[in-house]
Formats: structure tokens, sequence, C-alpha cells
């Protein structure tokens, strides 16, 4: 019995110690993987991608020059078997779809850019003297207006040739009196929208030197006014001269009283009476450059102007009497002179 007991002392014995063992060899091979890790990270894997570097560049000129064709070759078939599919089937159906959306997109930005059109776009009135009409392209016509709030507007009439409503009447004529309703935006040439003529000025077409006589009269002032400055005396003038220069004989004396006018004022018409340099009393005058000088100052080039004739200048310059104009006699040398006060371009 005693030896009995004592071999199963010793068989657990055994059994505990290999027991102790195993988990010994459990611990210490937990603790060796643990330490593995970093050793792995900073030493295999460098190791492992040192290796694998150059047989990847020896692997790409391979799958550039070989693999690709082939993908390439084995794709084209397919790809030109799937072609006719996809275009009598996909696109019409993309298209069924992205129409709905096109069509909104459209809408929107029609409205938007209407909205934007008409808050930046302001519609006006005005009545005008037409100055000039350009023809532009086949039926367009760009207008020159005169008038007496916005002084020279420069506008575009689209299809103002085409349109019976606006050649046929006379409203692109120049001398012709109209209303228009334009809008204002950013462009230098203003949309005309309406056109309509309230004076024809029919009267100035039947004589020729009438007719010549408005006409350099609208010259005079699409040369020296500003676009868009405002000079409702001179229209007034204007209208006025225009209205009486088929009742006189001569419509030269109109003409050189309405340049004179004009230049008095632009502020650039001479004081006749006192020599610019010794304030000298003159009877004869010499002008040059719109200053008026004495014999003894006067320049080389300077116009010459008797005491009647200088009397004759100042009756056109202030005279305010359609009689007394009418009475003015009116050499063609005089007249000259008084084209040479300021040359116009």
């Amino acid at each position: 019995m005693t030896c009995h007991r004592f071999r199963e002392s010793r068989l657990v014995g055994s059994r505990v110690s290999d027991k102790s063992n195993a988990r010994k060899a459990v611990t210490s091979h937990t603790h060796s993987t643990a330490g593995a890790g970093p050793c792995t990270i900073f030493c295999l894997l460098p190791s492992a991608f040192c290796l694998f570097l150059p047989f990847a560049f020896c692997l790409l000129p391979f799958f550039a020059f070989c693999l690709l064709p082939f993908a390439f070759c084995l794709f084209l078939p397919f790809a030109f078997c799937l072609l006719p599919f996809a275009f009598f089937c996909l696109l019409p159906f993309a298209f069924c779809l992205f129409l709905p959306f096109a069509l909104c997109c459209c809408f929107l930005a029609e409205k938007r850019f209407l909205s934007y059109a008409c808050c930046h776009m302001e519609t006006f009135k005005a009545e005008g003297i037409v100055v000039r009409a350009i023809p532009y392209r086949n039926d367009d016509c760009i207008l020159t207006l005169f008038t007496p709030l916005q002084g020279l507007i420069p506008l575009f009439l689209r299809g103002g040739y085409k349109s019976k409503k606006h050649a046929g009447s006379g409203a692109l004529s120049p001398l012709s009196v109209v209303e228009i309703i334009y809008t204002r935006g950013r462009g230098e040439l203003y949309p005309c929208q309406e056109i309509a003529v309230v004076r024809h000025h029919l009267e100035l077409r039947k004589n020729l030197a009438v007719l010549e006589s408005a006409c350099r009269m609208l010259q005079m002032v699409a040369t020296t006014q500003q676009p868009e400055k405002p000079a409702s005396e001179l229209y007034q003038l204007l209208l006025f001269y225009l209205s009486k220069l088929p009742d006189l004989s001569s419509p030269g004396i109109l003409e050189s009283s309405f340049f004179l006018k004009l230049l008095r004022y632009e502020g650039i018409f001479p004081l006749l009476s006192h020599c610019s340099i010794c304030s000298m009393l003159l009877q004869d005058t010499w002008i040059h450059a719109n200053e008026p000088f004495c014999l003894p100052h006067a320049p080389p080039n300077a116009l010459h102007l008797s005491a009647e004739e200088r009397y004759i200048v100042e009756s056109l310059a202030y005279c305010r009497d359609f009689k007394q104009l009418s009475s003015l006699a009116l050499s063609p040398l005089l007249s000259q002179k008084i084209m040479g006060l300021q040359p116009l371009p």
C-alpha cells in the first residue's frame, strides 16, 4: 500500500510539474512573440521592401509591354460589342433623364438673366432731333439724337431700315423731330424700343441752300456738344432757327448767327471792344485764338474785322429780334471770317 501511494504521489507531482512547465513555455513564447513585433516592423519590412523593389522594377516593363496590350486586345471586342448597346439604349435613356433637368436649368438661367437685365436697364422717353443715321449691317441703324435733357444720345435701332413704320415714316431722316423710348444699360449704344415722328421739317427740304444751312447747323451741334450733356437752351435755339430758316432769302445769316450764339453758349466767344494786352478801345479788331488785339499787338495771322464788320458780328451774336436779323446784310467774305473765329473739326 505504501509503495502504491508513493507511486501515485510521484505521478501527481510529475503532472503538476508538467503543467507548470507548460505554463512557463506558453509565457516564454508569449513574451518572445510580443518582443518580435518591433523587430518585424523595423527590420523585416525594410528588408522585404529592398528585396521586392528590384523585382517590381523588373516586372514593370513586362506589365507595360505585355499585360496591357493583352488586356486591351481582350477588352476591345467587348467594347465594340457594348458600343451599339450604349448608343441605342443608354444614350436615349440618359437623354430622357437629362432633358427635363436641362430645360429647368435653361428656364431658371433665362429668368435670372431677364431679372438681372431688368434691374440693370432703365427705360426712358425723350424727344430730340435726328442728327445722324448710319446703316449697320443690312437692316439695322445707328442713330445720333440731340435731346434737351440728355444731349447727344447714341441709339441702336434693330431692323430700322427694314420696317416701313420707321424708314417709311421718315423717322430715320436727319432734321426730323422724333419721340423715342429707349433703355439705358452698360453699353455705349442704347437700344431703341420705339420711335415716332413729331415733325418732319419738310419745308427745309424744298430749297437746297436752306437744307445745306440746316445740315451745317446740325454738324455744329454734333462737333461741339458732349454725349449726354444737358443742353435745353441750345436745343430750343436750334428748333427756333430751323423753323425760321425757310423764311429768309439768305439762310447764311441765321447759320452765322447760330454759330456765334453757339460760341457764346460754350463761353469761347471773344469780346471785341478792347485789346486783350493793352486794353485799348478798338475800332478795327484783329482776332487770333479767340482773343482781340489792336494793330500793334496783333499776331501775324490774326483775322481782321473792320468797325462795320464788328458791328454785324456783335449783332448776329447778341440779337434777339428776328426782324433785326433779317435786316442785316452778310457778305460771303464776312461769313468766311465768322466761320474762322473758331474752326470746327
